[in-house]
């Protein structure tokens, strides 16, 4: 009794381990639509369970399919939570587990193999590892991606690779081969960003700028990374002024002209420090910066009344 009851329990083991590396989905034939376990799959048909108190597979054509639906994998949203989060070294970490799990599924349209490829490209992009990039996506296989934002993501891949190899000239040509293009402002903000560094790089200071401040304008703030980058350059880029530079030293001793263009110039590079300064779950404002934080517009109204007051007595 206590060897039957061993055997059911180690088949019992087996077969929750067999439906645990299979996939939860829905397939749709005919208009009917039932709940299957995807075992096996390739460019034509699937193999599946039907049901978890069977080890007999189904084997089916995919031409006789009307729509796979799959059931996220719990993998998959742990590691898009931590992708939202940014928290891209985790997000990462679930996304590969993902991927090894449902290595099988590959071939099939919007499976999460390959959508937890994409995010693991996408994670990398995001923590700037660019060789890692461009290794991913050599074997990355975009037929099965439906997502049109995705699909638009690995083309934009280019951009980040001139960027990476300092392509500037090409960074410049490229962006004329998407002006006018329909994508999300994310999107958008990832191509003004490169194509403003490759402008810089060139000489064109003036378009630089106008790039960069068109990240802040697009960005959603969806990529906090790509809006301190782009913030720094500008900053950067008007604290190279001798006229920004002399307006925020005289800010210490002087009265600074308040209608100059040197301090709209320096207005502008403080905004940007300012939104920095108070930004949560970024990294720290650079000390270079700091000095900017303090700067507004008008003078705070204690040093009006001091200014004042000294005024009256001369």
């Amino acid at each position: 009794m206590k060897t039957i009851s061993l055997t059911c329990l180690i088949l019992v083991s087996l077969v929750t381990s067999v439906f645990a590396e299979n996939a939860k989905s829905i397939v749709t034939k005919g208009g009917a639509s039932k709940e299957v376990y995807i075992q096996l799959a390739s460019n034509k048909g699937i193999s599946f369970f039907e049901d978890t108190r069977t080890t007999k597979a189904t084997t089916m054509a995919l031409k006789d399919i009307d729509s796979i639906f799959f059931f996220r994998p719990k993998e998959f949203q742990e590691g898009l939570e931590f992708f939202n989060e940014g928290d891209f070294s985790k997000a990462k970490k679930s996304f590969i587990s993902c991927k090894e799990k449902y290595a099988k599924m590959a071939p099939l349209s919007e499976n999460y193999f390959s959508r937890a490829y994409f995010y693991e490209m996408e994670c990398a992009r995001r923590e700037r590892k660019f060789d890692e990039v461009i290794k991913l996506e050599k074997g990355f296989r975009d037929d099965v991606i439906k997502n049109e934002n995705h699909l638009n993501q690995i083309k934009l891949y280019a951009f980040w690779k001139a960027y990476h190899q300092k392509d500037w000239k090409r960074l410049v040509q490229m962006e004329r081969t998407w002006d006018g293009a329909k994508l999300p402002g994310y999107q958008k903000a990832q191509i003004a960003y490169c194509y403003g560094v490759g402008l810089e790089e060139t000489g064109d200071v003036k378009g630089a700028l106008i790039q960069f401040n068109s990240v802040l304008a697009l960005s959603e703030f969806k990529e906090m990374e790509l809006v301190l980058e782009a913030g720094t350059r500008i900053m950067d880029i008007h604290l190279a002024d001798e006229s920004v530079e002399d307006c925020l030293k005289s800010q210490a001793t002087d009265d600074p002209d308040r209608k100059s263009k040197a301090f709209a110039t320096l207005l502008e590079a403080a905004s940007i420090a300012r939104l920095w300064d108070k930004s949560v779950g970024v990294k720290k404002l650079p000390t270079k910066y700091s000095k900017l934080v303090s700067i507004k517009p008008d003078r705070p109204k204690a040093e009006k009344e001091e200014k004042a007051s000294k005024e009256e007595k001369k």
